[in-house]
């Protein structure tokens, strides 16, 4: 159960860091240092790294252990084909279903981006973002769908960490938002699909382009 216990520290301690770009993509993570940083053995350690693996998050190399996932523009294409089905569909179960309490709460996360914006908290516009399209998810009621965006959401958050920049395109997010919510309050399911695709599609081409430049700089 010790053991159990230490694995889950180490991958909750890992996970974090690389959700919040503390350990970026490519970053080598030992896990002789993370034994000995947390005056633990290395078999928690690796237990934990090996989870992360399986969650998409790491992935091991040859010679050079676990690292980072470094994403293809393929494999966050991917990523995104994966999200607008998932949310899409979300809009479809939530407006069916809408409560008082989600729409207030979408209202709320709207709301709020417009002085985060003010303020270029880069930081928490990106947190109240994720809010906003989890309420979406949580609001259509489908656990398995619920439970399989939250393991997307992981991979996708780390697929673009050099976008945490402020950028003109802050302004743009805020309406995107706006109109998606507008559509969903006004149950017009065909015209809040159509904002969220055109969202979603124009943060991919903004992630793929950053991806590009990233990778060109690299030596």
């Amino acid at each position: 159960m010790k053991n159990r216990n230490l694995t889950s520290i180490v991958f909750d301690d890992i996970r974090n860091k690389i959700l919040n770009y503390q350990l970026l993509p490519g970053n080598r993570i030992s896990d002789s240092e993370i034994a000995e940083t947390m005056n633990i053995s290395r078999s928690p350690v690796r237990q934990a790294l090996f989870r992360l693996a399986e969650h998409g998050l790491i992935e091991s190399r040859h010679n050079r252990g676990f690292i980072v996932k470094v994403f293809s523009a393929k494999e966050i294409e991917d990523l995104h084909v994966l999200r607008e089905a998932l949310e899409l569909s979300a809009i479809d179960l939530l407006i069916k279903k809408m409560t008082r309490d989600t729409a207030q709460s979408l209202q709320h996360a709207v709301d709020r981006l417009k002085p985060l914006i003010d303020q270029n908290d880069i930081a928490e516009i990106t947190r109240i973002d994720w809010q906003f399209h989890n309420l979406i998810i949580k609001g259509g009621g489908n656990t398995l769908m619920i439970e399989f965006y939250r393991s997307l959401q992981d991979r996708i958050k780390i697929s673009f960490p050099h976008l945490q920049t402020p950028g003109p395109a802050m302004w743009e997010i805020y309406d995107e938002h706006k109109q998606i919510l507008d559509n969903i309050l006004y149950k017009n399911t065909a015209g809040a699909k159509y904002a969220m695709s055109s969202h979603l599609k124009g943060a991919l081409e903004i992630n793929l382009t950053a991806t590009r430049k990233h990778k060109s700089k690299t030596p």
